[in-house]
């Protein structure tokens, strides 16, 4: 996230040392909510393609190790909780690693991985269901991307705003 005092607003990945530490934000910035892991949006029937994998209803993991090994994973960064991060998690708990791909494709958006596999660039991706949903909406290509799995529902990510900015409520 770039500095910038006085914005209203924004939100930060939660990483390998969680949000914000070692960045200087922490300092700068005050918590103002997070986002609903329980949200409708995970798994929500009308996000889910002809093909898709639905989410699992008691949140875990479903990795289909058959289908991703010997693929390409296309993530956005390597501080991404859901861009790689959770599924390193959730393949460490099954007894594997990344070394289950046969190469990783760093794309630096969520955007630019679903668009990757579209393309042929990579065979698998690693993104959270928010991005998918606005990805599905927006974007032309993602229609021939199928979910395949889910990684283990885990805590929203925290919206932030400078301190001693107004906290007021936000529209829902």
């Amino acid at each position: 996230m770039r500095r910038n005092p006085p914005a209203l607003s924004g939100g930060w990945p939660e990483g390998p040392e969680g949000a914000g530490r070692g960045s200087g934000l922490r300092q700068e910035t005050a918590e103002r909510g997070r986002d609903d892991p329980a949200s409708p949006l995970r798994g929500d029937p009308h996000l889910e393609g002809e093909g898709d994998v639905g989410a699992p209803s008691d949140g875990t993991a479903t990795i289909p190790l058959g289908r991703i090994r010997g693929k390409r994973l296309a993530f956005n960064s390597h501080d991404s909780m859901s861009g790689i991060l959770a599924l390193t998690r959730d393949l460490a708990a099954l007894g594997e690693g990344l070394d289950v791909f046969s190469g990783l494709v760093e794309t630096g958006a969520h955007r630019a991985s679903v668009m990757a596999v579209a393309e042929g660039r990579a065979d698998v991706a690693a993104v959270d269901c928010r991005s998918w949903q606005l990805i599905r909406r927006f974007e032309p290509k993602a229609g021939a991307v199928r979910v395949v799995g889910w990684t283990t529902r885990r805590k929203g990510l925290p919206y932030i705003a400078a301190l001693g900015s107004p906290v007021t409520e936000l529209p829902r």
